[in-house]
């Protein structure tokens, strides 16, 4: 990994973590601006991701795994 990386984890280990689905809804809500900074694909692809995470993570708490 990068330094730069590393960094900004750090930085952002000292921030509360937002919820799975208040990041899908920032990303959904704030798509232009996300998407002229990062790119859509990115945007759209990070948004695939966390869905996918919040539905198994949602089917595992309910089979209780």
């Amino acid at each position: 990994m990068s330094e730069a990386f590393e960094r900004a984890r750090a930085e952002i280990a000292k921030l509360p973590t937002p919820t799975i689905e208040d990041f899908i809804e920032h990303a959904k809500t704030n798509f232009v601006e996300l998407s002229l900074l990062f790119g859509e694909g990115f945007v759209v692809h990070a948004v695939n991701i966390a869905e996918l995470y919040l539905d198994a993570q949602q089917r595992c708490s309910s089979c209780g795994m």
